[in-house]
């Protein structure tokens, strides 16, 4: 079996040595006074290169390159306190994946702003494209699954009396959270899996929510249905607010309700997105609350994201976070979920 090749963090000023302990960067660029700075393999040993600045990628930083470079929660942390070598395939694909989440809604944008190109067949295009930005959505708790599982050997309880049940390394979310193909109760899920309390009542928090997305999955692929119709409207594309792949989410604001309940898209998506990106950052709060873990390992810095599609996704994002603020000051409406934490 290939054995992916270690380098020596020596040469990386902004790494203190002591702090390693077995872990790796998720990232070898930084950004420090307006410099970029990087550095990349050569043979066994890691050499600076210099560079403008990248395009796409996660960096350290002690300010972000741009004021729409996020710094999402979950991946700073895992990157400064929970890198270690047997989650590093699950990180990979949490960051590819939030980096897929941006394009998505970007190009649904782009899809609507081409209407006149495309004409009839757009809402056809577009109607993929949820498809796919719900199917990412949903691979990502299967990821957070797998850092949970990878890490479990190798990390300390600070309750010393907690026992540990071995994890399976390739377990999918759904085989804590489903039970008899019905929501699994908090004492199942304790049964199964002996975690701590507070990690058992995450899971129990999101399974609601992630039974959601399985069932528009399974409609999709095991019952041959799709999306309900996407309508093309000036301003944005529309759906019927009681739709069944969106019936849950009531996030749209009076003046936004049309004739025959018709309502914007884009809400929809970004509801499913902050509450999968709420679901990560309430993972790593549950676990900093249970599980003891090293120092950080870039301490001057915090871990930032870089994308062709940032602008798009953070204005998406700021829209439902205000959006959430006017919906829970109307009288006789209680907005439930968990905001996800970004700094832009």
């Amino acid at each position: 079996m290939h054995k992916e090749p270690t380098y020596s963090l020596t040469d990386i000023p902004f790494v203190p040595l002591q702090n390693v302990q077995g872990r790796f960067l998720i990232s070898t660029l930084f950004y420090e006074q307006k410099v970029w700075r990087m550095w990349v393999p050569a043979g066994e040993k890691l050499v600076e290169m210099k560079i403008s600045g990248p395009a796409e990628m996660f960096y350290f930083g002690s300010e972000p390159a741009s004021p729409n470079d996020p710094e999402l929660d979950f991946l700073n942390f895992i990157a400064q306190r929970a890198s270690f070598p047997p989650v590093k395939k699950a990180v990979k694909g949490l960051m590819d994946d939030i980096f897929n989440l941006t394009a998505s809604v970007a190009k649904i944008k782009h899809l609507h702003a081409s209407r006149g190109v495309l004409g009839g067949g757009v809402s056809r295009m577009a109607v993929t494209e949820v498809e796919y930005l719900i199917f990412v959505c949903r691979g990502i708790f299967d990821f957070l699954q797998e850092v949970v599982s990878r890490l479990w050997e190798h990390v300390s309880f600070y309750d010393p009396t907690q026992k540990k049940k071995s994890l399976k390394e390739r377990q999918k979310f759904s085989e804590i959270v489903v039970f008899n193909d019905v929501e699994a109760t908090f004492d199942q899920i304790k049964e199964r899996t002996a975690m701590p309390d507070n990690l058992v009542a995450w899971y129990c928090r999101h399974a609601r929510f992630f039974m959601s997305l399985r069932a528009i999955r399974d409609n999709l692929i095991h019952r041959g249905t799709s999306v309900q119709s996407i309508m093309v409207r000036e301003d944005d594309f529309a759906i019927r607010e009681r739709l069944m792949a969106f019936k849950t989410f009531d996030v749209w604001l009076d003046e936004e309700k049309g004739v025959n309940g018709i309502v914007p898209l884009m809400p929809a998506l970004a509801m499913i997105i902050n509450n999968t990106l709420a679901a990560c950052e309430d993972l790593i709060l549950t676990m900093r609350s249970c599980i003891q873990f090293p120092d950080e390992l870039v301490p001057s810095m915090r871990l930032y994201m870089r994308s062709y599609f940032n602008d798009v996704f953070m204005e998406v994002l700021t829209d439902f976070n205000k959006r959430l603020q006017k919906l829970s000051k109307r009288p006789g409406t209680v907005v439930t979920g968990r905001v996800a934490q970004f700094t832009p």
